[in-house]
């Protein structure tokens, strides 16, 4: 790579600003510098640079000229400061020698603007008929101005280091962000991974006893566990899925149970058509109205019912399992079973304290769950999320 490839390919990182945005600015300053600088000498007819009785070269066009060479000169320098700062930069043990080279090209930057600067002011003052010599004007714009340009580097530096500061921090936040939401992602798909076998155990167990006592409801159970498979495989990897694609999924998983129990288990759906577009966790409702079933209805002999809705309550939506078993203390974990356990902690993965589950009385009698998170009604492809992941 040559030098000035190098240097271009430096400038494209390092230099923030559009130059023509500097050029603008430091032509504006120059404006305003030289109209102070003439309004001085008007009002005292000094020089505002020597403090000399003011000669003919002090017109307002003579003083611009020599303060855009200043401050545009400057300005054209700027990004050669930020080169040299990202090329010898300031960090953590190891500063001394980068302070000793900026301290020498403070002083080599502040010389070459000096001259700039003296060439342009000694050939304007040649255009009013003075006879100036250009070696002495540049020591002494040198002495004059060293002390007040130096730290125009600083500055200029002490900003490129900012940015750089600045980005390298935004760039770590991305990066952290980033990791964190594959571990999210990740922790999802394994807490999901970890409700298929214990759904597909506690089904297959139930068919096994049904095999040779009632076999036209084992087959008609295995029939719907192909279903639900079908639907797992479907929604395998997806953070989010419709709650239509939910509830289809929970009726094939309750169809078991019916088959299984039989006129012991009543099932109340209730979900208006107009949220199934809502968008919810895949298998979330499933361990919950298992948690109904197994806990709620299959321990009495009569058999009970279970309930499920959904409704809309500002932002949020209302997820609601319930059923009229014997209540919260009948045999169950107190909300601390896998699967309630589950979808606690994909809910607080996906959605933080947005999201609740709480499990107690219901006021009918039995045990309700009521689930809250955000109201989703956003129509995202499953494909799209598969690669986000």
């Amino acid at each position: 790579m040559t030098c000035s490839s190098r240097i271009v390919r430096i400038m494209s990182v390092t230099w923030p600003v559009p130059f023509r945005l500097i050029c603008a600015a430091c032509a504006g300053y120059a404006a305003v510098a030289a109209l102070l600088s003439w309004t001085f000498t008007q009002w005292t007819g000094l020089s505002r640079w020597t403090m000399l009785p003011a000669g003919p070269q002090h017109t307002y066009l003579n003083l611009l000229g020599v303060n855009l060479a200043t401050w545009l000169g400057w300005g054209l320098l700027a990004p050669a400061v930020f080169v040299l700062g990202r090329e010898l930069p300031f960090q953590r043990g190891r500063w001394a020698w980068p302070l000793a080279g900026h301290a020498a090209l403070s002083v080599a930057l502040t010389g070459a603007h000096g001259m700039v600067v003296t060439t342009v002011r000694v050939g304007l003052q040649a255009a009013s008929g003075l006879q100036p010599e250009w070696g002495p004007s540049v020591v002494e714009h040198f002495l004059r101005s060293v002390d007040l340009y130096v730290p125009v580097y600083w500055g200029l530096l002490g900003l490129q280091h900012a940015i750089d500061y600045g980005r390298a921090v935004h760039a770590s936040d991305l990066r952290t962000a980033q990791v964190e939401t594959r571990l999210v992602e990740a922790q999802l798909l394994a807490l999901q991974r970890q409700l298929h076998p214990h759904f597909l155990f506690n089904t297959l167990h139930a068919i096994s006893a049904l095999v040779h006592s009632a076999p036209d409801r084992a087959d008609q159970m295995l029939e719907r566990l192909s279903d639900m498979l079908r639907a797992t495989l479907r929604t395998s990897g997806d953070r989010l899925v419709p709650l239509g694609q939910e509830l289809e999924f929970l009726r094939a998983y309750l169809d078991i149970e019916q088959a299984n129990l039989g006129d012991r288990l009543h099932v109340t759906i209730d979900v208006h058509e107009r949220w199934y577009g809502a968008r919810v966790p895949p298998l979330l409702l499933q361990p919950l109205a298992e948690n109904a079933v197994r806990h709620g209805v299959a321990l009495r002999l009569t058999g009970g019912r279970v309930r499920v809705s959904a409704t809309a309550a500002g932002e949020s939506l209302v997820l609601t399992v319930a059923d009229d078993g014997g209540g919260v203390g009948t045999g169950r974990a107190g909300g601390h079973g896998v699967g309630l356990v589950n979808a606690r902690a994909r809910l607080e993965a996906l959605y933080g304290p947005a999201a609740t589950l709480t499990l107690g009385p219901d006021p009918g009698g039995g045990t309700l769950v009521v689930v809250r998170l955000p109201l989703d009604m956003s129509t995202a492809p499953a494909s799209a999320e598969r690669q986000a992941s």
